[in-house]
């Protein structure tokens, strides 16, 4: 107990030597500071503070609405240079003018009233050349559509007779039938009167262009609306116009409407106008057409040369907004930044001094006083900055000091959840945990050297190809993991040389150990074992190992086994699917033992550093001892399994067939001694089988203190599972019942002593304490933690069935796809000549098996073990001892603000 009662800096961890951890273990120490700046200093101390990105700044204006905040003036000021800038980068994407990168050590610009004045000058001027250049392009466009009529004019009213007789024809008709084409059946005829019966004589037209698309319907309306009292010719323009408006190419049309009568003509005009027509006047005689034609080219002559000057103008004034862009940008935004966090501040108009509070690593206390007084030097203010720190009880939040490679890991961990305040860190074992467990379901040579290629190639251009990879998410994301990737592949590449696979192939690096077949009873070395077995199996009615000298463990191995990994001789057995299902599947319960006992002791750890025994003795230990006992004595019975030669190890028995209850069902005994001394004769050895570790495990619970020898891994073994359960069984309500009995006995203590200050004369208040809340949350995760104990090893078994998956996929692909095309083509035509069929089918099946091993198994497979991974890590690991519902530390910082994590 006295491990918990002393502590410096919040907590002991009693296996730390310099009384200090480093900072990936634990979140760095925080004080809660107060600082005294004056008026002329705050603005340098903000700016200098948040270069530093050393403090946390709290909200001191909380309750006050944005508008009521006394720096929202400014605020607002910047978000004004910020829309100048939106439209000056909407300009220069239109020019498609690039814009100059920002060089952080480049010498700062001050966002003052200057810059504001000089922006919007150059905003105003903008405008001004815009609006300038949109009158001259339509003036422009209205000129080259006048001048495409007055080039189709020629056609139109060469004919002009010939389109008066036409029109005097359609008029009589129309005045008989009194319906048009088009017209209506129930529309009465239109009154002619005397006066426009003299003007049908006389043809006028409306000439003018329409878009294309527009045409049909506008001809259609036309006729219905002058019951056919028209006459509409019309003539492609060859090339698109633009529209100065939309700037984009639409195909249009002239058209000449030819028609007699006033009404007709505003008709006519009317409906040019609703269809978005524009028209022409056009003179009727054709010197007078030509010469309108000639002033039309040349204004558009002087037109194109003033619009080039205006491109120019503005060209010139947004190439030197380029340069400066991304400079601006970047000082505004530090300026708007810095004037969000001033209204976080108390400002105190007697002392005319603003008040902050924020939270600040310990350790950097000493650079955050040296700040403040460089910037009070900076300014010209003359009274210093007063930095205190205030005690409180608040919670603190979380910070790691993290490097590009451990960044990635920690942002693996709080996904999940930010670590409480000194929490022991999970990233810890991620760094280490994470790509062994990905490696051990992607384990491959091959597959893992591809991996490793790709993220090293990151790691070593890192600052080359960092700005390719932004406008594409999974690449980002890719970039952003690259040391987890390199890692990833490092631990492939490991397992697969443990599993002895390069693209499904076995590597026999070293001679194979296994030989079938002994030429003779002399042989040594691998064949050691099996020249004893078939001696024995041959010799079994008559072979008595004890009379030869033989204990129950004759150790009867070969000379040596294969130095590294699997034996390549396994590839090519028929059972070689149960020997890795039996070996891949005893590895992942090893490894989920082991990880989810290091939580516990992690779990362990947090108890003595918050100096809380009650969660030590009563929690993290029952815990401990429930896991080892039952899935810890699991994992030693499978190395314990390993280490027997099994083929000598035998058992002693006897067969009672005298007796009344004479039976083939022998007794057996784990000695010969202990068979003869209660059988003196008839007692025999037989060859002991494996026992299946799954029933040993249930027999533990079912046949509580009876073990067969045929099924013992060694003698005592029933009186050890014994002692194991009786642990197991005791650390149950060990975990459930003893916490909450002294929180409330804790609870009756501490509510005795507020009564006393009370009648003192004390105010505090403290939150009654519910029994009942805590002992059903206590049973809940006594409840919780025996069953997931069961589920969370049976759910590492993922890591057998993801590597069998990736193995067996790889092997397909090989075997049934690159091989078989190579069988193939070479053997395509039955005499094993290499035809040029071939060569291209062997090209088609090796792109096939490419393909399929990069989307598949480097894609897909890899996605799937790192989503098991990330599934082992935050259920099965962590809810040991991680609660994750921290406060990260989120500092004013300007590499924040401009990298966008700053919301605020």
């Amino acid at each position: 107990w006295g491990c918990f009662s002393a502590g410096r800096g919040g907590g002991v961890y009693p296996f730390e030597l310099s009384g200090k951890m480093p900072s990936i273990f634990r979140s760095l120490d925080m004080e809660l500071v107060q600082i005294y700046i004056q008026d002329e200093a705050v603005h340098e101390t903000v700016d200098k503070l948040g270069e530093a990105g050393l403090l946390q700044f709290r909200d001191l204006n909380s309750e006050s609405s944005a508008f009521q905040r006394p720096f929202v003036n400014d605020v607002r000021r910047c978000e004004e240079l910020e829309r100048v800038l939106r439209f000056f980068d909407k300009e220069l994407e239109k020019e498609k003018i690039a814009k100059d990168p920002y060089m952080p050590g480049e010498q700062r610009m001050r966002v003052d009233a200057g810059l504001e004045e000089e922006l919007h000058a150059i905003h105003n001027e903008i405008k001004d050349i815009t609006a300038g250049q949109e009158t001259l392009m339509k003036n422009r466009s209205e000129l080259l559509e006048l001048r495409h009529v007055l080039e189709k004019a020629v056609l139109f009213f060469d004919n002009k007779e010939e389109q008066q007789t036409t029109m005097e024809k359609s008029s009589l008709m129309e005045g008989r039938s009194g319906n048009g084409g088009y017209g209506s059946l129930n529309e009465e005829p239109e009154m002619v009167t005397n006066a426009e019966r003299g003007q049908i004589g006389r043809l006028g037209h409306v000439t003018g262009v329409i878009e294309k698309s527009k045409l049909n319907s506008f001809e259609r309306v036309i006729f219905r609306a002058t019951r056919g009292n028209m006459l509409l010719k019309s003539m492609d323009i060859t090339e698109p116009l633009e529209d100065p408006v939309t700037q984009q190419k639409k195909e249009k049309v002239v058209f000449a409407v030819f028609y007699t009568g006033e009404k007709v003509m505003q008709k006519v005009q009317k409906i040019a106008d609703s269809f978005g027509a524009n028209r022409y006047s056009l003179p009727d005689s054709a010197s007078e057409r030509t010469k309108v034609e000639a002033d039309v080219t040349e204004r558009l002559n002087d037109l194109a040369e003033v619009i080039g000057r205006g491109e120019d103008r503005l060209f010139g004034v947004l190439e030197n907004i380029g340069h400066k862009f991304n400079s601006w940008q970047v000082e505004i935004k530090k300026e708007k930044s810095i004037y969000h966090t001033l209204n976080r501040f108390n400002y105190e108009t007697t002392t005319k001094c603003l008040i902050a509070e924020a939270w600040c690593p310990k350790d950097e206390l000493d650079a955050v006083q040296e700040i403040l007084h460089e910037a009070r030097r900076a300014s010209g203010a003359e009274v210093e900055s007063i930095l205190n720190i205030l005690p409180t009880n608040a919670r603190r939040p979380t910070h790691f000091k993290v490097n590009k490679f451990t960044q990635a890991f920690q942002s693996i961990v709080e996904s999940y959840g930010v670590a409480r305040y000194q929490e022991y860190n999970p990233a810890v074992f991620t760094i280490v945990t994470f790509p062994f467990l990905f490696a051990v379901m992607f384990g491959d040579v091959g597959h893992g050297m591809l991996m490793t290629a790709f993220s090293l190639f990151m790691v070593i251009k890192e600052d080359k190809i960092r700005d390719m990879f932004l406008n594409n998410d999974i690449l980002q994301m890719a970039f952003k993991g690259r040391y987890v990737l390199l890692m990833m592949g490092f631990f492939s590449i490991y397992t697969g040389s443990i599993y002895n696979e390069f693209l499904s192939l076995p590597m026999n690096m070293f001679a194979s150990m296994w030989n079938a077949e002994c030429p003779d009873t002399t042989c040594a070395g691998p064949n050691a074992t099996q020249r004893f077995y078939s001696f024995y199996l041959e010799n079994i009615t008559t072979f008595d190992p004890v009379e030869a000298g033989w204990k129950r463990d004759s150790y009867y191995v070969p000379a040596y086994s294969y130095p590294y990994g699997v034996d390549p001789d396994w590839y090519e057995k028929s059972n070689k699917l149960d020997y890795y299902n039996s070996l891949k599947m005893k590895l992942s319960i090893i490894l989920g033992v082991i990880q989810m006992l290091t939580g516990t002791i992690a779990k362990m750890t947090n108890s003595f550093f918050y100096r809380k025994p009650v969660d030590f003795f009563f929690e993290a230990l029952p815990e401990f001892f429930f896991m080892g006992c039952l899935f810890g004595y699991l994992v030693v019975m499978i190395f314990f399994k390993w280490f027997i030669n099994w083929q000598g190890r035998f058992v002693f028995g006897y067969i009672n067939e005298t007796a009344a209850t004479a039976t083939t069902t022998p007794t057996y005994y784990f000695t010969m001694d202990d068979c003869k001394a209660d059988h003196p004769t008839g007692c025999f050895a037989q060859q002991q089988q494996p026992p299946s570790l799954l029933l040993t495990l249930i027999n533990m619970f079912m046949k509580i203190g009876n073990v067969s020898p045929m099924d013992a891994l060694y003698e005592q073994q029933a009186t050890v599972q014994v002692v194991l359960l009786i642990v197991a069984v005791v650390c149950v309500p060990l975990l459930m019942i003893p916490k909450p009995m002294i929180l409330l006995a804790k609870s009756k203590k501490t509510h005795k002593s507020l009564e006393e200050e009370t009648q003192a004369g004390g105010d505090d208040e403290e939150e009654p304490f519910s029994f009942g809340e805590v002992m059903v949350h206590q049973l809940i995760h006594t409840i919780e933690y025996v069953l997931g104990a069961i589920s969370n090893t049976a759910s590492y078994l993922r890591l057998w069935a993801l590597s069998l998956a990736h193995s067996e996929l790889a092997e397909v692909f090989f075997g049934r796809v690159w091989m078989q095309t190579v069988t193939w083509s070479l053997n395509g035509d039955q005499t094993g000549v290499v035809t040029w069929k071939g060569i291209i089918f062997l090209f088609l099946g090796t792109a096939v098996f490419a393909g399929a091993t990069f989307a598949v198994l480097m894609l897909m497979e890899s996605l799937s073990a790192v989503l098991h991974a990330l599934r082992l890590h935050w259920v099965e690991f962590q809810n040991k001892f991680y609660y994750g519902d921290g406060k990260k530390f989120l500092p004013f910082s300007y590499e924040r603000v401009l990298s966008g994590e700053d919301e605020n």
